[in-house]
């Protein structure tokens, strides 16, 4: 007779993959499923996620694999994408369709709310969110009370995305750090608590109370008991294995289409020019900031190369030459103005100079493979200011950090702030350049030779690492409902970190 293999089950629900995952006790993959699920109109023509439909999906699956004697589900938690509120009536039925953050935000009503708040530039600094419409998901509530005031009477409670979920399976409401803490205009980082706003606007009673990020309830399905987690943020998931293996200060580079410089070490609240140039706060674990920067570089680099490839006549798809440090190095030296790359897709007015915003014109190279390398070294030298944004901090070390008995990475000794337990974290050396002796990097461009061997040559005294993390939203969030995560050593060894060295002994340090 086959024994089954204890796992934690993992829905991890991105804007576009809705995927299904199943941890062994080592923390590997032993099962995965995936989905994507095409969007529908919200009641104002706009598009949303098929909430019914994804509920639907959620349920079969997990069904499904709980009657699979392969397995024994031992724990259950999930993982989404933020700036997104679920909202219930009395008989914790949804009453509104899962507006998506991109429906735009009418003028009038935001320039109103900023108006009665100090102004956009004071709110915006206290609660450490750039103004975004609909993606400060507070301000959702806002919107429905003003122009929806029949379907706001109606709600009762609201919860963030995946708190909803565990929702389905528990019946618990509960609110958690992550989530409230990323870019949503409710959380006020200099207090420590929620905006004033929330009161003024009469919403405390609509959000439940906060609870630990490693809180589970146990439930019983079908005979079985469950552990189920209350659910967290994706970004913040997906820092956290890195967070809870970390022995000295690091800043994690997530990259894709955007590519996101996360700094889990700042040390003081964010300026208005800082949020104008797109850098804000999400909330890790423990409750404390990470500072972030924010880059659309992935979507410029997929763009380049189309361009590239359909002038050039060869691959639109992906890079069609292999780095060459000679190359590099001649078009570092001449730095012709001509030659530059210009911002089709990332340009920002905040963070990037008016010529930097054009039609970038391929006629002044010579090759294809020409305007590759151009086109890799200015887009890692867009990122190393991007992560300069992000980078700064002035404390020196005060040792290592543990974990509490409800999985929060602590210092030897806790403050109490706003009845929940804060930690005093230590910092190590600076790098000269960066702030930081580690930068890891993970997705997309962590596999890509040009941005990896270049970044090590504009940061020479920075270690550059990328990491196997294919599923690290997925991993972070099985991570803080599992004993496992309480071991820095067995989460290090997950990560198959690599260490990439300068390419071709370049140093781009003075090259912008």
């Amino acid at each position: 007779m086959t024994t089954s293999i204890p796992v934690t089950a993992i829905f991890d629900i991105g804007k576009t993959n809705k995927k299904f995952l199943l941890f062994d006790r080592q923390q590997s993959v032993v099962y995965r499923d995936e989905v994507t699920i095409d969007e529908i109109e919200d009641d104002d023509g706009h598009p949303c996620d098929d909430l019914g439909r994804l509920e639907e999906w959620i349920r079969e699956t997990f069904q499904k694999a709980a009657a699979d004697r392969k397995y024994r589900i031992t724990g259950l938690n999930f993982s989404t994408y933020g700036a997104t509120l679920v909202h219930l009536n009395d008989r914790g039925e949804v009453v509104t369709p899962l507006y998506n953050y991109l429906k735009p935000y009418p003028d009038e009503l935001l320039q109103q709310f900023y108006d009665t708040r100090g102004g956009r530039e004071r709110f915006c600094v206290e609660t450490a969110s750039p103004p975004l419409g609909m993606l400060n998901s507070g301000l959702q509530l806002y919107w429905l009370k003003h122009c929806k005031p029949g379907v706001f009477r109606e709600i009762a409670c609201s919860l963030h995305f995946p708190q909803y979920l565990s929702y389905l399976f528990t019946g618990r409401l509960t609110s958690e750090m992550t989530s409230i803490g990323c870019h949503t205009a409710m959380w006020d980082f200099h207090k420590d608590y929620y905006h004033r706003w929330i009161h003024e606007e009469g919403l405390t009673g609509l959000l439940p109370d906060i609870k630990p990020v490693s809180t589970t309830r146990q439930i019983d399905y079908d005979g079985t008991p469950i552990a189920a987690g209350t659910g967290i943020h994706d970004s913040s998931a997906s820092l956290t294995p890195y967070l809870l293996s970390a022995e000295d200060p690091f800043m994690l580079l997530s990259t894709g289409t955007w590519n996101i410089a996360m700094n889990p070490f700042a040390d003081r609240s964010l300026t208005w020019e800082e949020l104008e140039k797109d850098c804000l706060l999400y909330m890790n674990i423990s409750g404390k900031p990470v500072k972030a920067s924010r880059l659309f570089l992935g979507s410029e680099y997929a763009h380049q190369i189309r361009k590239m490839g359909e002038y050039f006549s060869r691959n639109p798809d992906q890079m069609d030459c292999r780095p060459d440090p000679a190359l590099f190095r001649r078009l570092a030296e001449e730095n012709d103005p001509k030659r530059k790359l210009k911002l089709e897709k990332a340009y920002s007015p905040a963070l990037h100079s008016p010529d930097m915003e054009a039609s970038w014109d391929l006629s002044v190279f010579d090759s294809y493979e020409e305007a590759c390398h151009q086109l890799m070294l200015d887009l890692v030298a867009f990122q190393v200011e991007s992560l300069h944004l992000a980078g700064n901090r002035e404390k020196t070390n005060s040792g290592d950090l543990d974990m509490n008995e409800s999985g929060k990475k602590v210092d030897s000794q806790e403050m109490t702030g706003n009845g929940k337990n804060r930690m005093e974290e230590g910092y190590g050396k600076k790098s000269p350049n960066t702030n930081f002796e580690r930068i890891i990097i993970t997705g997309g461009f962590s596999s890509n030779e040009f941005f990896t061997g270049l970044l090590a040559a504009f940061l020479p005294r920075t270690a550059i690492y990328t990491a196997d993390s294919t599923n690290a939203s997925a991993l972070g969030a099985s991570l803080v409902i599992n004993d496992t995560g309480r071991d820095p050593s067995f989460v290090r060894n997950l990560l198959g970190l690599e260490l990439h060295r300068p390419l071709g002994n370049l140093n781009l340090e003075g090259y912008s």
